[in-house]
């Protein structure tokens, strides 16, 4: 994998072709994805831990988001705090997250439409949400406007496996209208 990414930057380097450069930036970040969901694999495959680093959200997850999007018939706009707190996070672990959420709105819109990101930075208290522990967090929402889930498929969502897909082969998760990820930060 190392020779390809050399040739890949050798050409980048080497072109005076603008369009060529933006095809092989995107070449690039298809491998470098492939090489961290490759590494999370590992990681899960010998039982070891997440590879944690102390990261800024953004522009990380908007890339993200822009290219689960790309060729389709729809957009992302993005309400982002400016002063938005870095958080500890598995770069590959979040962008699979953001890829498969992204990736069900966009399936959930097959007309086209819009979805809309927010970040915003929260502090959570005592006994204030039943999972997560007091502290300073960062939320993520992600709005579409496609069909949704059904009230009765609702309760599913999270079962392994479960799909609304016909044909789906892997483990997905179905469209949602609305989705909120909320991270610790440092």
């Amino acid at each position: 994998m190392g020779g390809i990414f050399g040739c890949i930057n050798i050409a980048i380097t080497e072109s005076k072709d603008s369009n060529v450069n933006q095809y092989l930036s995107k070449a690039l970040n298809t491998m470098e994805r492939a090489r961290g969901l490759t590494q999370q694999l590992l990681t899960f495959a010998k039982g070891g831990a997440p590879v944690q680093k102390t990261t800024l959200l953004f522009p990380f997850i908007q890339e993200t988001a822009q290219f689960a999007l790309s060729g389709s018939n729809v957009s992302c706009r993005y309400d982002i705090a400016k002063d938005l707190w870095p958080c500890i996070i598995d770069k590959s672990q979040i962008c699979q997250v953001i890829d498969n959420i992204i990736i069900n709105a966009q399936q959930a819109m097959p007309a086209g439409g819009a979805i809309e990101m927010s970040a915003r930075n929260i502090s959570i208290g005592d006994k204030e949400h039943q999972m997560l522990q007091k502290g300073n967090y960062v939320r993520i929402s992600i709005k579409d406007q496609g069909i949704g889930i059904s009230k009765k498929m609702l309760a599913r969502i999270f079962d392994p496996f479960f799909t609304t897909k016909p044909k789906a082969m892997v483990l997905v998760s179905p469209p949602v209208t609305q989705s909120s990820i909320v991270m610790a930060e440092q």
